[in-house]
This record gives C-alpha cells, structure tokens and sequence, in this order.
C-alpha cells in the first residue's frame, strides 16, 4: 500500500532505507523503513487519484498503465532507431 501511495504521489509517505532495484542499491536488506504523515494534501491527492478508480490498487493500476502507454508513445521513435541499428550492425 505505501508504494502505491509514493506511485501516485500522494505526498503520505516516503522511504527511508529499504532495496532500491531501479538505482540497485541497498538490494541485500529485506526491511524497509519509510516515513509517513496524513495532512489534507493526501486527501487532496486521494481525490484526484479517485478518478482512476475506487481503490487505492485500482488507482495504482490505471495510472500506471496510462503512463506506460504514454512513454511508449513517447519512445516510439527511439526503440525503432535502436532496433533499426541493431538490425544493421555498428
């Protein structure tokens, strides 16, 4: 649930310690420590989020497709180029 909440950006939570698999760091620990607090923004954030469904999992999944699809539009271009390149040679 809080990595949903960081995902859509909800100003609740943040982590502290923990794995990082993107920058791979700190992958050997297997706790995380994260830092929260409820204030009216989170509310806010929630409320925005609510449009793209009624729970935080369904939120979380509709966003997240939406800005896959965004950044495949928006790479589009480069993925051909790459594999383009790759079919030709250096």
């Amino acid at each position: 649930m809080l990595h949903r909440m960081e995902y859509l950006n909800t100003n609740f939570c943040k982590v502290k310690k923990g794995p990082n698999i993107l920058l791979k760091r700190n992958t050997n620990l297997v706790r995380e420590v994260w830092k929260y607090k409820w204030n009216t923004s989170v509310d806010s954030a929630l409320i925005d989020n609510s449009v793209y469904g009624g729970t935080l999992k369904r939120s979380y999944f509709i966003f997240s497709k939406k800005e896959i699809k965004d950044n495949a539009e928006k790479f589009r271009g480069y993925f051909k180029d790459t594999c383009t390149s790759f079919l030709y040679g250096p």
